[in-house]
C-alpha cells in the first residue's frame, strides 16, 4: 500500500472554503450598507461610485399589518 500526498487545497479544504464564505459575506455586508445609504457619493478602497439615491415620499410608501 503505498502513501500517496495531499496537496495543499485537499489537506486545508473546509478552512478555505470557510474563508471565502466569510469575504464573501462581508461583500454582500458591504454592498447592502452602500444600497440601502442616501450618501451620494461612496467610496470604498479601490471602488468609487456617484449615484442619486431614490426620493421616499408617502405615496411610495406601503404600510403592511403582520396582524
Amino acid at each position: 500500500m503505498s502513501c500517496v500526498e495531499l496537496t495543499f487545497l485537499q489537506k486545508h479544504e473546509s478552512f478555505i472554503l470557510t474563508v471565502v464564505g466569510f469575504l464573501g459575506a462581508g461583500g454582500g455586508m458591504i454592498l447592502n450598507y452602500f444600497i440601502r445609504s442616501r450618501c451620494t457619493d461612496i467610496k470604498c478602497l479601490c471602488i468609487s461610485c456617484k449615484r442619486t439615491p431614490i426620493e421616499l415620499n408617502n405615496n411610495n410608501l406601503e404600510i403592511i399589518s403582520n396582524k
